[in-house]
Order: structure tokens, then C-alpha cells, then sequence
């Protein structure tokens, strides 16, 4: 069994389910990790999952968000049979060979702080230590192939950018563009939002 120390233990109640019994344990290397304690109690939890201590390292934190994010941008670009291939692994975006093992991955990265998800910070290289962060969804939005670049007062400005700098929706600005408004009138004209 993984030895561990508890260091909170609290009940959560969601509705229309028994209330359960979980721990934040702090392993045998000096991670805390949030579980169940009848995991731990069954031995279906025996270890942090990244620790290169004594614990027990063959369940490699499954359940863990840091894991999850490690696993889908394997498959993502190796995969074939995964739907997102063709954007990533398909036209050339591979990931690193240090982080073929998710200890690595884990150890150059850390935990992903509330919020936030792993991104790449140029879309044209593949994943690795110097190419990835972790950032909000706004961040990733912004940062995608497909963002329509707009030119306006000689500065190049990603749609979201310049409809947040405007405060404009950006489906309205969209929306006048296609009605054939000029750039400056989509965002200069007043939007009141319709009210019933």
C-alpha cells in the first residue's frame, strides 16, 4: 500500500449521489494529491503517479489533469486513428522524445495551475519544453491558425484583440463585416444589445 500522510480530510456531497469521504495525501516524495480515501484504503491508488521516489510509479497519475493533457497531445499527434490528427500530427507537429515518458513532461511543466490547459506558443512547432505553457482558454483562442488577422490603423490585430480593445462582440463585428461595413464603422458604431 502507498504510504502517505493525510493532510485534509473533508466530505463532498453531489446531488443524487452518496456523500464521499476524500483526502488531500502527501506522498512518500512530498506531492499532495486530492483522492478518495476508499482508493487508498482498496490499494487502487499506490502512488502519486510522477514521483521518481520509492512509490510505486506504474499508475502514472491516470486520473491526474497533468496526465490527461500528456495522453491527449500524444494521441493527438500520433494517432491516426484519433479525430484531431489531421491537425496536428497529419501536417508535421510532433512532440519532443524527452517527453515520451510523463515523468519528464511532468518535471518540465509542473502542475497546471486552476484554469488553465497546455498550449503551444507558436502553432507551427510541436510540443517540448521551450514551445508549451499553460494558459486560459482566452489565450488559446487567440492563438489558433484560423483567427482572422484585420489591418486597421496600420496594426495588425487578431479579431478577438481588437473586438475586446473596441469592447464589440465579436459576432457583431463579424456580422457588419459580411454586410459589407468598412472596418473603422464596425467597430466605431454604437452596439446596443437587444432587449425584449
Amino acid at each position: 500500500m502507498w504510504k502517505y500522510n493525510i493532510e485534509d480530510k473533508f466530505i463532498v456531497k453531489k446531488k443524487g449521489k452518496q456523500p464521499r469521504t476524500r483526502i488531500v495525501a502527501k506522498c512518500t516524495c512530498g506531492r499532495s494529491k486530492e483522492m478518495r480515501l476508499h482508493d487508498v484504503k482498496t490499494n487502487r491508488i499506490k502512488s502519486c503517479g510522477v514521483c521518481t521516489g520509492s512509490c510505486d510509479r506504474s499508475l502514472k497519475a491516470t486520473d491526474s489533469k497533468e496526465y490527461r493533457a500528456w495522453h491527449s497531445m500524444r494521441q493527438r499527434c500520433s494517432n491516426i486513428k484519433n479525430p484531431k490528427f489531421p491537425d496536428y500530427g497529419g501536417r508535421g507537429i510532433r512532440v519532443c522524445k524527452e517527453w515520451g515518458k510523463f515523468n519528464q513532461f511532468y518535471l518540465d511543466m509542473g502542475d497546471s495551475p486552476e484554469g488553465l490547459s497546455l498550449d503551444r506558443i507558436d502553432n507551427e512547432k510541436g510540443y517540448s519544453k521551450e514551445n508549451c505553457r499553460w494558459t486560459d482558454y482566452f489565450t488559446q483562442a487567440n492563438n489558433r491558425r484560423n483567427n482572422k488577422i484585420i489591418v486597421y490603423k496600420n496594426k495588425k490585430w487578431k479579431v478577438r484583440d481588437i473586438c475586446f480593445e473596441y469592447n464589440i462582440p465579436t459576432r457583431v463585428f463579424l456580422n457588419r463585416l459580411s454586410e459589407c461595413w468598412t472596418v473603422h464603422k464596425a467597430l466605431t458604431q454604437e452596439y446596443t444589445p437587444y432587449r425584449k
